[in-house]
């Protein structure tokens, strides 16, 4: 059964970011449905646990995106999307989807 999904409001930015390169608008697309329909099975290499109910969802075009996500209330909430451009994902901007997380689960 697929899960619902929710795109927090700068993921939906950050994917319209794309709309002049419909291969990268692809992709992402192909493994967002991916991750719907495989929900928390999915592993590695599509998808990384990157701490305690956080992941990252690997996108692999001709750059790197990474699309971090947490499961809450049988729903997959999609957190942030970026460029990766180093080999470990930047200090800044893990604190900042852990805060994004955070606040999710206080609701």
């Amino acid at each position: 059964m697929e899960m619902s999904i929710i795109y927090l409001p700068q993921v939906s930015e950050f994917i319209e970011g794309f709309s002049n390169d419909n291969q990268i608008r692809t992709k992402i697309s192909q493994m967002i449905s991916l991750l719907k329909k495989n929900g928390s099975y999915l592993k590695p290499p599509e998808s990384k646990q990157i701490g305690h109910n956080l992941f990252e969802l690997r996108v692999r075009t001709k750059i790197q995106i990474r699309i971090f996500y947490t499961f809450h209330l049988n729903t997959i909430f999609v957190l942030y999307g970026y460029v990766k451009k180093t080999q470990k994902i930047e200090p800044h901007v893990l604190q900042y989807v852990m805060k994004l997380k955070a606040k999710l689960t206080n609701i």
